[in-house]
Parts: structure tokens; sequence; C-alpha cells
């Protein structure tokens, strides 16, 4: 390839890099609080520009809001349980769950996963990014799909 068409692809890389900045500054200001676009701007950050210490700042914060989620989510659930008590599930049984030890998956009535906790991830090798909205069958194997 000569000067000029390297210096052409440089350039081209340069535009496309700038663009996805743009976009990206949208999305984050529109959507601050969206763990995926944090997740996916940290991503960016990591591989194309080149930035771990930006990157490890929005993989921080999309963590945080996902603990924080998480906490909304099992405080939810255990409101839900208190609520079903009448028809004979017993709510002692669900302060046994303890999040920081046990893998924990919540889904909808149509079988999507609403949330998972870090132990369910690490047991069967996703991540919530990756389990987010996916049906509970996509995480079994052969047969019983």
């Amino acid at each position: 390839a000569t000067p000029n068409v390297m210096s052409k692809y440089l350039n081209s890389m340069a535009s496309y890099e700038e663009k996805a900045r743009e976009t990206y500054a949208s999305l984050l200001e529109r959507y601050s609080r969206n763990v995926k676009v944090l997740r996916s701007y940290g991503k960016f950050a990591e591989d194309v520009l080149q930035d771990p210490i930006s990157a490890d700042k929005y993989f921080a914060e999309a963590d945080r809001l996902e603990d924080e989620q998480s906490q909304d989510t099992k405080k939810r659930f255990l409101e839900l349980a208190a609520a079903d008590a009448g028809n004979g599930l017993k709510l002692e049984s669900f302060g046994q769950l303890r999040e920081d030890c046990d893998a924990l998956a919540i889904y909808t009535a149509e079988g999507r996963f609403e949330f998972v906790n870090g132990h369910f991830c690490n047991l069967f090798g996703y991540t919530r990014l990756e389990l987010s909205g996916q049906l509970l069958s996509s995480i079994f194997v052969g047969p019983f799909r």
C-alpha cells in the first residue's frame, strides 16, 4: 500500500472513531443509568481509545447500578412473596436465600431472565448482559432445550 492509501485509511479510521465518540456521548447523556450502554462504552474506551482508566470508571458504574438494581429486585421479590404468603408460600423460606453466596435468577412469566446475580453467572458461565432478556431455556443443553 502506498503512503497515500495508508493516509486515507488512517483518516477514515479517525473519522469513524470520532463518529463513535459522538454517538456514545449522545447515548451516555440520554441513557446514563443503562448498564448495557455503560459497559459498551467501557469496552469502547478499553479497546478503541486505549483508555483503561475511563473504561474502569464506566465498568465500575455499571457494576454499581447492577448491584443497586439487584437490591431493588430482591426487595420486590420479597414483597411479592409476602403478598403471596396467603397462597401457601412461606416468607421465612425466602429469608433463607443469601444473595452473597446463593445463585439467584428471577425470570418473567414468559421464561425470560429479568435478573441474575454474580453467583448465577459464575455457575453457568454467562455475564448478566448475555442473560438479560434471554429465555431460560437458552442455558439448557442438548435435549433439554
